[in-house]
């Protein structure tokens, strides 16, 4: 099922109050993200990203009136796996960072792989309302030339959410020095008017974490 629009809250005023800080929020958050990753150098680069996002986050339910609650507008996306999810942003992509010793993982949203690459630790999905997604798990594990990674789709299969799309295994990633981390993000997020997240750490495989709008 597709969903457009969740809206939860006390009244519409709020829900069209919290809408309007959130996209306010998104652009001072994206203006002013090189700053600060560049004054929290002693921090590692993933500490950085889920910092901003927090602050991010931060903002936006300061803003928000009495009793009322977060506004997710657009189309949600799920995450792939079970674990503890930090966010990030690094040109025109933006995503989800997920920390799983899973070694399963799932079609965030019903879609077309449009390709799957050769060492099979990463694919690409377009979703069926149009939005690229990059999914892989393992970070910079190209050398391991598909060693651990063990696919469940073909490339331009057409899947549903929740379809097992690939079998890993983290702890043989792990042991060659690579760290068997998921990261999913939107690749053409500039065409995007705005990307919410949510705000819990701890995620479920097929929870929606991200919610994309034009």
């Amino acid at each position: 099922m597709i969903m457009d629009v969740l809206v939860t809250g006390t009244t519409v005023a709020a829900a069209y109050g919290a809408g309007f800080w959130l996209g306010k929020t998104d652009r001072k958050w994206t203006e002013n993200a090189e700053t600060a990753e560049k004054e929290s150098g002693s921090l590692s680069e993933a500490d950085q990203r889920k910092n901003l996002w927090q602050e991010h986050r931060d903002q936006v339910q300061e803003r928000l009136p009495s009793g009322a609650k977060r506004v997710m507008l657009g189309r949600a996306i799920g995450s792939p796996v079970t674990g503890e999810v930090s966010y990030f942003t690094e040109g025109t992509r933006r995503g989800a960072l997920i920390h799983s010793t899973q070694g399963r993982l799932y079609a965030p949203a019903s879609g077309k792989i449009t390709r799957l690459y050769p060492t099979g630790n990463r694919m690409l999905l377009r979703t069926e309302y149009g939005i690229e997604l990059l999914i892989q798990a393992g970070i910079e594990t190209n050398e391991l030339e598909g060693l651990y990674y063990r696919p469940r789709v073909v490339q331009n299969e057409i899947v549903s959410k929740g379809k097992l799309l690939l079998e890993y295994d983290p702890d043989g990633i792990q042991q060659e020095g690579y760290d068997p981390s998921v990261l999913m993000s939107v690749e053409d997020a500039e065409n995007y008017r705005d990307i919410t997240v949510s705000d819990v750490s701890q995620v479920k495989n097929g929870e929606d974490i991200m919610w994309v709008r034009k």
